[in-house]
């Protein structure tokens, strides 16, 4: 299973999940916040309370996400949020995406071989997925279990 998952979603309930279970390495990316390469470097730094040696570079980047030794958990959960918004003010911006994409598919590889089970969620954000998708992230939200996050990906979560 590929553990990155597009979604799109309106609501900020699903970022909201990332911190209702214990054990996890979770942590919500503001796509919005990250215009550049730096702001993801902050972002992600922030969330995943990288070391003091942390380099600002893509190298530390990939191995801090690759290494989480100052952090205990059995589960990994990371949502990007407004990922639509993200490098804008980089050139190229999709390219600097698949770029990003990739790593994380990377990180995910190596934290799967590890045994570690990968969840990323890539929110594209529409406007059209109001009602419904909220009333359902809402129910979920409450009632985080195995049914419930089955639920999730079998009503909401394309392809998933």
């Amino acid at each position: 299973m590929n553990p990155i998952i597009d979604i799109d979603v309106s609501d900020k309930q699903m970022t909201q999940m990332a911190y209702t279970r214990c054990n996890e390495a979770s942590m919500v990316i503001r796509g919005a916040l990250c215009w550049t390469w730096f702001d993801v470097y902050r972002e992600i730094s922030n969330a995943l309370r990288f070391p003091y040696y942390f380099g600002w570079n893509y190298p530390a980047l990939d191995e801090c996400m690759t290494d989480l030794g100052w952090l205990l958990f059995d589960h990994i959960i990371w949502i990007f949020d407004d990922w639509q918004l993200m490098f804008q003010a980089e050139d190229d911006p999709d390219q600097q995406k698949r770029v990003l994409r990739e790593l994380l598919s990377d990180c995910a590889d190596h934290w799967l071989a590890k045994g570690v089970p990968v969840e990323i969620y890539i929110n594209h954000r529409s406007p059209q997925n109001a009602g419904f998708i909220e009333s359902a992230l809402s129910y979920a939200a409450r009632n985080i279990s195995p049914h419930a996050r089955s639920w999730i990906k079998n009503n909401i979560l394309p392809d998933a």
